[in-house]
């Protein structure tokens, strides 16, 4: 955990708060069993390669963009709060309801991966002029919007969250012991049902309560300033609690699935560490 904090300070993927963040957070993980930590680094180390793709398309658009990301603990913890009390659960809960807890994180990460994929791989394939592919719609009323916007969603960033989602599922399976193809299919197809639902349930809270506009140059804001024309949505929540409330509420439904639903996912408890 303490390498895994001081290499994303180094690259820049965080700053000195969001370093600390990272810090409790993977101990947490590491601390749960070597299948939590694999899915906390694949979803660190792809998100953050991803937010430096395209990142001079990305200047272009985004009033805030930075290289590399640099996110604070607020940010972290935005993007890891859920999966995080999952983990400490599991340690700490002797008799926890384990197929729960594995569905909280892996709808958790997955659902945080697949939108950050989404922004990102959305952003970065846009192109000048209309793209049947590329070109964002505001998922409210399918209006079309500029790269950047909240709520927009376009053919790309949708497919990405899919792939992001699964992509979690399949490295959280992949590195539990006793794994196996049922298993790696299974978690795969969670994961990727909860990349796609929680982008959709992030886009729609974009879009509505959390305000987008435009200025005369073409790069979107999110909050309201002088020379900014507003797109869509009240300014009423930022980008981190969007975050936090999506990613919250898709782990709490993939763990409602998994604790009372088909237990594919959890037959023959092959998640459990050794």
């Amino acid at each position: 955990p303490l390498a895994f904090a001081l290499v994303a300070l180094r690259k820049k993927s965080v700053n000195k708060s969001g370093a600390v963040g990272g810090f409790l957070v993977a101990l947490a993980c590491s601390m749960a069993g070597a299948q939590f930590l694999a899915a906390l680094l694949w979803f660190f180390v792809s998100s953050t390669l991803l937010t430096r793709f395209g990142s001079k398309r990305k200047k272009q658009v985004e009033e805030d963009y930075k290289v590399g990301g640099q996110r604070s603990a607020i940010q972290v913890f935005s993007n890891a709060l859920a999966g995080t009390v999952a983990c400490v659960l599991w340690v700490v809960w002797d008799g926890a309801p384990q197929p729960l807890l594995v569905g909280v994180f892996l709808g958790h990460f997955a659902c945080c991966c697949g939108d950050t994929w989404a922004s990102e791989m959305g952003v970065a394939f846009t192109r000048e002029g209309f793209s049947f592919w590329s070109q964002p719609f505001l998922i409210t009323t399918f209006q079309a919007v500029p790269p950047g916007t909240n709520g927009g969603v376009s053919v790309v960033g949708t497919l990405a969250s899919v792939m992001g989602g699964l992509s979690v599922g399949v490295v959280f399976a992949l590195s539990a012991p006793g794994a196996s193809v049922a298993s790696v299919v299974a978690c795969g197809a969670y994961g990727a049902a909860a990349g796609f639902g929680g982008s959709m349930i992030d886009s729609v809270l974009g879009a509505t309560l959390q305000f987008s506009g435009v200025d005369r140059c073409g790069r979107v804001f999110n909050f309201p300033e002088e020379g900014v024309r507003h797109i869509c949505g009240e300014n009423i929540l930022d980008n981190h609690q969007v975050n936090l409330v999506s990613s919250t509420a898709t782990a709490l439904l993939l763990g409602a699935m998994c604790a009372w639903g088909d237990h594919t996912l959890i037959d023959d408890e092959w998640y459990l560490a050794t």
